[in-house]
């Protein structure tokens, strides 16, 4: 891909308010090529990094803060980096990720 190609791509992603830039950052390496292997979690051991009940979690899933990976309606995975990243550094408050 053309870097002038990347940069137009990023920008439209930096202009657009329902991406954030996790999201951005995940989408640009895709595009250069560096996936990276996901290490996924239960909402067992979820809750249990963010130190919540299962509850708090379905809830924080269904406000759009966290991001569930389905594979199928009852077998749900959350990013293990997500979930760390969000018990160091917390959710910003009032923000809805709608």
């Amino acid at each position: 891909m053309k870097n002038t190609t990347r940069q137009l791509v990023q920008l439209a992603m930096d202009n657009d308010p329902e991406i954030d830039p996790h999201m951005t950052k995940e989408f640009l390496a895709l595009l250069a090529g560096k996936t990276r292997r996901r290490n996924l979690i239960s909402l067992k051991a979820s809750s249990a990094i963010l130190d919540c009940c299962e509850l708090t979690v379905r809830r924080m899933v269904k406000r759009g803060q966290i991001h569930p990976i389905r594979f199928s309606a009852r077998r749900i995975r959350y990013d293990e980096e997500e979930i760390l990243r969000i018990a160091s550094q917390g959710i910003a408050e009032g923000v809805q990720n709608d």
